[in-house]
């Protein structure tokens, strides 16, 4: 047919950003769904590794990319 597709690629700058721990539990809990106790456990230990606290005391999780 002849019709090339035109593929532009975009570079998202935005944050994830959470309003607390509980925020970002329950956002990760959405997404994997059925954790155990262990693995709630291993899941707030690497966000609280992970997020870093701005500011206005909101978390933003730096390597995530926007959804």
């Amino acid at each position: 047919m002849g019709i090339y597709a035109n593929v532009e690629f975009i570079e998202c700058k935005s944050r994830i950003c959470y309003l607390n721990m509980d925020d970002a539990m329950d956002d990760w809990r959405w997404k994997i769904e059925d954790l155990s106790d262990e693995e709630e456990r291993e899941l707030k230990k690497y966000l609280m590794e992970n997020l870093v606290e701005r500011e206005e005391g909101t978390l933003e999780a730096p390597n995530e990319k926007s959804r």
